[in-house]
Order: C-alpha cells, then sequence, then structure tokens
C-alpha cells in the first residue's frame, strides 16, 4: 500500500477569467472632474517647500580639545582667514575661485561652495537663517556657526507653493485610469 500512496498524483480543475486591467485602462476615460477631484485629496502631495539656492565658503575652526575647550587662537585665525576672504569679495573676486581656494567644506569647494537646493529644517540655525533672510544675488556678512565661519552668496530663492494642476495632470491621470481600470475589473 505505501509503494503507491503518491503514485496518482492530485488533480485539480478550475474555471478563471482573465480581465487585463492594462486594456481596461487605455479605454478609461478621465474627465477634468476627475483630475480635478484627484488633485484636491491629494494637494498636500503637489506642495514644494520654500528653497534656497546658495554658495558658500566655510573657513573651520579648531575641534574641542579633550577637555572641551576650543583653542582660541585657532578660532581668532579661523576669523583672520574670513574675514581676509570676505575683503577680497568686496574688492570684486569671484566668489566661485574663493570658495574653491579658500573653503575647507569638501562636498562643495570643488563646484565653487555650490550647495544643493536647501529647504528650513536641513541646515543648522545659523546658516539656515542668514540662508533663507539674504535677498537672491546678495552675499550675506561672516556667520559664525559650530563648524566655523561661513560666507553665503544666495544663487536663488523659490517661495513656496503648490504646484498647479496643468503642472501635475500628466502623473495624475495615470493613477485615475489605473484606479477606475482595477474598479471596472472588479465590477466585472
Amino acid at each position: 500500500k505505501q509503494q503507491y500512496v503518491n503514485s496518482i498524483p492530485e488533480k485539480r480543475k478550475s474555471r478563471y477569467i482573465l480581465i487585463d486591467t492594462a486594456k481596461l485602462a487605455a479605454s478609461v476615460p478621465v474627465t477634468q472632474a476627475d483630475l480635478q477631484a484627484f488633485y484636491n485629496q491629494h494637494s498636500d502631495e503637489f506642495r514644494i517647500p520654500e528653497t534656497v539656492t546658495v554658495r558658500h565658503i566655510l573657513i573651520k575652526t579648531p575641534v574641542p580639545g579633550p577637555d572641551g575647550k576650543v583653542d582660541p587662537k585657532g578660532v581668532e585665525a579661523a576669523k583672520a582667514q574670513a574675514e581676509d576672504v570676505q575683503k577680497q569679495l568686496k574688492a570684486g573676486a569671484s566668489f566661485d575661485e574663493l570658495a574653491k581656494k579658500y573653503s575647507a567644506d569638501p562636498g562643495s569647494a570643488q563646484n565653487g561652495g555650490l550647495l544643493p537646493p536647501i529647504t528650513k529644517g536641513r541646515t543648522v540655525p545659523e546658516f539656515e537663517q542668514a540662508a533663507f533672510t539674504t535677498p537672491k544675488g546678495q552675499t550675506t556678512d561672516i556667520i559664525r556657526t559650530s563648524y566655523g565661519f561661513h560666507i553665503i552668496r544666495v544663487e536663488d530663492k523659490q517661495n513656496a507653493r503648490i504646484k498647479p494642476l496643468d503642472e501635475v495632470k500628466a502623473q495624475i491621470e495615470p493613477a485615475i485610469k489605473q484606479q477606475k481600470a482595477a474598479a471596472t475589473a472588479q465590477s466585472l
């Protein structure tokens, strides 16, 4: 008996209907009302925060020693160097060139001090305040942060806004088609 237990495989019969949602999505109409309703329900997804694009020159200050104290002579030397860089800027020197020459920020120095666009809450408070309050095209005075002394040039600013429906229509439409196709498939 044991010899024949698995010799005849189990058999099942099934019936199924194939509903191709890709074909359904292609045939489903998307109205302006559908677009507007989706846009209204998901408006937070289309919100763009205020951003600022800056170049900066960082003159690092010495890190605290084992006793937690910072060498005041090192801080004074860094401040003197920052003041010298600022004098060169005021005399008409290129911000890009000075950043390449003097900035201690390895991520941006080779790009002329250019940082990717910054949103609020992404940098230290002193840097953020200077970057967001300085008008486009202007250069700040020397800013002191926990990293050292910065000189910031504001390249561009984008106000916070919500993308208009026309701008996001192309990304909304496929999502609506997919929802409608899934609902049609379910009802079929």
